[in-house]
């Protein structure tokens, strides 16, 4: 089949150094399975908030992997207007390009940008071709998480037009694929279906971390100096507003004068936070912040960590990428997700929840975890379970390749039987 990828703001694989993420295993797994793949994406690099290139690009990465690369700007802000209308061009310049493409056998649109699957499902129906729609995030709703309690029924009201598209788009799919239970309930409510076995959920995955993987750098070697004999804590991740850092680097404040000299803080990323937790860090002995790392430094990393940390500030139910990366890596977690994530390490003990914003939970389980060698090994023994059940990429993406196989087939009554929950 000639399968379409539609997903914006994920590393590509002409990016050297960056580690392929859910789109990306995807694609290989399509791939490894016979079937050509066009990625559509834009010409701008999310995580760093740089342009790859001044304009419109088809590149082919091999025989069965192409990327079509819509050039639609730049921004700066993760929350910002500029943002805002750069989704809205990339969707625009997308489907006036559609004319001139091959049109797929099956589509997976990636959701949001909701512009874009928006677009996306449009053209689908107007072809009567089979879509499926992978939800990884809960927009618009999340946005009004942004806004103040009092002025959440205005904001609804300028979304207006981004919840009646969400909703086209949702029930417009043929199938719903989602990174987490709650996700896939969420999309099914807008779709005004019960679910059905087009619909699954497919978790973030990474492969199995192996001390073997890493080549040590020089900086790595700093860093593995730097942290050597400490218990490190670390997130890993894009230094947004998705994020408390500020709440760590506060636990960190603490734990210092309260002597306890054995904890560091590692804070590996960048973003619009890079900044003010830099200048947070410079007085803390106990924080290190790397800047954005590329992929082998991103396993280094991870090896020299004892514990993952996910300090979100997020709707319920999310299921954030690093999630998987750390159950990779087998660190335990202390995490502020509710829902499936906090379900999931109170069932297998594989880590610690607390609520967004409780400095006092959230260092009562840093001092545990530091000074208790032996429960930070019990739960690093129950994530490796987790992650076995949970987060094996090469086991997802495979069923993930095979329920998009199904999907292009599901009107034939083809669609092959699916064990996942």
């Amino acid at each position: 089949m000639l399968v379409w990828l539609i997903k914006d703001s994920e590393p590509l694989p002409i990016q050297a150094g960056d580690r392929p993420m859910r789109i990306g295993m995807i694609a290989q797994a399509l791939e490894r399975r016979g079937h050509s793949v066009t990625w559509w994406s834009s010409t701008f690099r999310h995580g760093t908030k740089k342009l790859l290139f001044n304009s419109d690009q088809e590149i082919v990465i091999n025989p069965r992997l192409r990327l079509n690369l819509i050039h639609a700007g730049a921004y700066t802000k993760n929350i910002s207007l500029k943002r805002y209308k750069h989704h809205r061009k990339v969707a625009k310049r997308f489907y006036e390009g559609l004319a001139k493409q091959p049109p797929p056998d099956v589509i997976v649109c990636a959701f949001p940008l909701i512009d874009l699957a928006h677009r996306a499902v449009e053209y689908a129906r107007n072809r009567s071709i089979p879509i499926v729609v992978d939800v990884q995030d809960l927009w618009p709703d999340t946005f009004l998480d942004e806004v103040p309690r009092v002025a959440r029924s205005l904001a609804r009201l300028a979304l207006v037009g981004d919840f009646r598209k969400t909703e086209q788009v949702l029930i417009g799919a043929d199938g719903i694929t989602a990174i987490s239970r709650g996700c896939l309930n969420w999309a099914l409510r807008y779709a005004k279906r019960e679910m059905t076995e087009r619909d699954q959920v497919f978790h973030a995955a990474f492969p199995a971390l192996q001390s073997d993987d890493v080549v040590w750098s020089e900086r790595l070697e700093k860093l593995r100096r730097r942290v050597a004999g400490k218990v490190v804590f670390t997130f890993l991740g894009s230094f947004g507003n998705s994020y408390q850092l500020e709440l760590l680097c506060e636990a960190a404040t603490c734990l210092q004068s309260k002597g306890l000299d054995t904890f560091h803080l590692l804070l590996a990323g960048a973003g619009e936070k890079y900044d003010a937790v830099t200048r947070a860090a410079k007085r803390l002995p106990n924080v290190t912040v790397t800047g954005w790392l590329d992929n082998e430094e991103v396993k280094g990393v991870l090896l020299l960590s004892h514990v993952g940390l996910a300090p979100c500030r997020m709707v319920m139910d999310a299921m954030p990428n690093k999630v998987a990366e750390y159950a990779a890596a087998g660190l335990p977690m202390i995490s502020s997700l509710e829902g499936e994530v906090e379900q999931l390490l109170m069932q297998y003990d594989a880590g610690w929840s607390y609520r967004c914003g409780d400095l006092k939970t959230l260092m009562s389980h840093l001092v545990k975890l530091t000074q208790d060698r032996a429960t930070r090994e019990r739960q690093g023994l129950n994530v490796r379970r987790l992650f076995n059940r949970e987060f094996q990429a090469e086991t997802m993406f495979e069923d993930y390749a095979r329920h998009v196989e199904g999907i292009a087939n599901y009107r034939e009554g083809a669609l092959p039987n699916q064990t996942r929950a």
